[in-house]
């Protein structure tokens, strides 16, 4: 999901830019938790599209500012609406996290990202999020791939932890030999088997269903599927 897209301005004199053209002031637009899902997401009950201003003056000495080019819809945002959310749970009233990049139009004296650097990090569903310079790291672009990329195929909860779990972790595959590969329908697991079968092994992926296990003979040219249900 793409962030609106904005005019930035550059404050003469200053280490910022302001797109809203206040000097000192960015109006940020959030999505927030309004209530905790009951089954299946809804997002005309569950959230809420809220604004807020952030003076450019506020950030801390490690802080940094950014405006967000574009954002990741990611499985974990869901189980994060939970109570108990094994990935740590959002309270009421809290940001929608969303992985994502952007660029740096205000930063801290002491902060490790200078004003027009590209990141990425946890932006969360916002236009613009005021973060630590340490949540932060310089957005990696990849050749023939489009910046998005790092946000799916090659992002690093998909396609990067896909190619270090069978080439690092695991030993890497041999021709005629059998790999199973779990969750293999998902976004982790779907990269690990194609990445598995292209070395030339027998690859046999597991999920959850009739559908899912079509996927993988169908579309990803699997060898063998196991419907776990």
């Amino acid at each position: 999901m793409c962030a609106p897209e904005q005019r930035a301005e550059k404050k003469q004199g200053q280490q910022q830019e302001t797109p809203n053209g206040d000097d000192d002031t960015v109006t940020n637009s959030k999505w927030v938790l309004k209530a905790r899902p009951q089954g299946v997401f809804d997002p005309s009950n569950d959230v809420e599209l809220t604004t807020e201003n952030i003076p450019t003056s506020s950030l801390e000495d490690d802080e940094i500012l950014v405006e967000t080019t574009m954002l990741s819809g990611d499985a974990f945002i869901r189980t994060m609406m939970d109570e108990e959310a094994y990935h740590g749970a959002l309270s009421i009233n809290d940001t929608i996290p969303a992985i994502g990049y952007g660029k740096v139009i205000a930063a801290g004296r002491k902060a490790g990202h200078k004003v027009g650097t590209v990141v990425s990090g946890m932006m969360g569903a916002q236009t613009y999020a005021k973060i630590k310079s340490g949540g932060a790291f310089r957005h990696i672009t990849f050749p023939f791939m489009t910046p998005t990329a790092s946000l799916g195929l090659m992002g690093l909860t998909t396609g990067l932890t896909a190619y270090t779990g069978v080439f690092y972790v695991a030993r890497r595959p041999k021709r005629g030999e059998t790999v199973v590969v779990t969750g293999a329908a998902g976004a982790v697991g779907s990269v690990a088997a194609q990445l598995a079968k292209a070395t030339g092994a027998r690859v046999i992926g597991v999920a959850g269903g009739p559908k899912k296990c079509q996927y993988l003979t169908g579309e990803l040219k699997l060898d063998g599927a196991v419907d776990y249900k």
